[in-house]
């Protein structure tokens, strides 16, 4: 089973800009306390040669015994994050050599996207060892606002996911107003402008209703150099082309036949593959009735063909 990104991508770059400048004020969601959490600075690890890439590695900046954190930001669907997870966190520790106490952590940007995560366990012919144990979740989606900026007012910059996925535009406008306010307010000047950037890219991943334009203006960013930016700018015109698809398929069957019957309208609406739209184009031209057409849609019942009214 693979794993299924969905629509909105690039979380992951936002998430390493957010840890940069307040990775110490995740941990505190961990149980640490402000004083353990402070001990750590964060990095990004690369482990080559196993092509094994965790997201986040927390790295104790002090000789103590805390450890090290192995960090996820889960944005997508994927059965198998958490073997994917602590064997980078395994796999990260042989490449360096590191025998101290380690932390597997995932954070997840939505409950669907740990509920599809398969248990994590090792068995013989006796016992069962449930690692799945071992890995400590947080799902932001069940923290409220307020209980983020308890915990640590810089969390304000995960906020968008505490807000529902269909937020009516003018309210998340709203919202995005306020939260660029208390960035201000926690965030020193040097910080600022990082924490926004990640504030705009996780409301841009989060809420397909508001625009690059808008949270461009909304937070004074220039995002057009950004990996989720490109990745969301290039979505968008995939799906421009694939609607043009869709309605030039659907004007050539209407000129061809006349009224489509709205059925198979929205079975045509459906298909998301170019190659696939490309062909019934050809077809639509070339069969000789609407009954052929939908011959060459598989599963698909057939509809009355109505006649053209002159």
């Amino acid at each position: 089973m693979k794993p299924t990104k969905p629509a909105q991508l690039g979380t992951d770059e936002a998430f390493w800009q957010f840890m940069t400048i307040s990775g110490k004020s995740l941990l505190k969601l961990f149980g640490l306390s402000d004083q353990e959490a402070a001990s750590y600075r964060f990095q990004a690890t690369i482990l080559k040669e196993k092509k094994l890439q965790p997201d986040v590695q927390g790295i104790s900046s002090l000789a103590s015994s805390q450890g090290r954190f192995f960090m996820e930001f889960q944005g997508y669907e994927d059965p198998f994050i958490r073997y994917r997870a602590v064997a980078e966190a395994f796999w990260g520790c042989s490449f360096e050599q590191y025998e101290g106490p380690i932390r597997v952590c995932i954070v997840y940007t939505d409950p669907k996207y740990q509920q599809v995560a398969l248990p994590l366990e090792l068995s013989t012919d006796k016992t069962i060892c449930r690692l799945t144990h071992c890995v400590q979740e947080l799902v932001l989606p069940h923290y409220t606002e307020a209980k983020l900026v308890q915990v640590d007012p810089k969390l304000v910059v995960l906020a968008p996911f505490t807000v529902p996925a269909k937020t009516p535009k003018a309210t998340l406008l709203a919202k995005g107003a306020q939260w660029q306010q208390q960035v201000t307010q926690v965030y020193p000047k040097s910080q600022q402008r990082v924490a926004l950037n990640a504030l705009g890219l996780f409301l841009l991943n989060q809420f397909r209703q508001v625009s690059y334009q808008e949270v461009r203006t909304m937070f004074n960013l220039d995002l057009s150099k950004s990996l989720a930016v490109q990745q969301l700018m290039q979505q968008a015109r995939q799906e421009t082309a694939l609607e043009d698809y869709q309605k030039f398929l659907l004007k050539a069957l209407d000129k061809r036949f006349g009224h489509i019957p709205k059925r198979l309208s929205n079975q045509i609406r459906t298909i998301v593959q170019p190659k696939v739209l490309e062909q019934l184009f050809e077809q639509a031209i070339d069969c000789r009735d609407l009954d052929s057409f939908q011959e060459k849609l598989p599963k698909v019942p057939k509809v009355k063909k109505v006649k053209k009214s002159t």
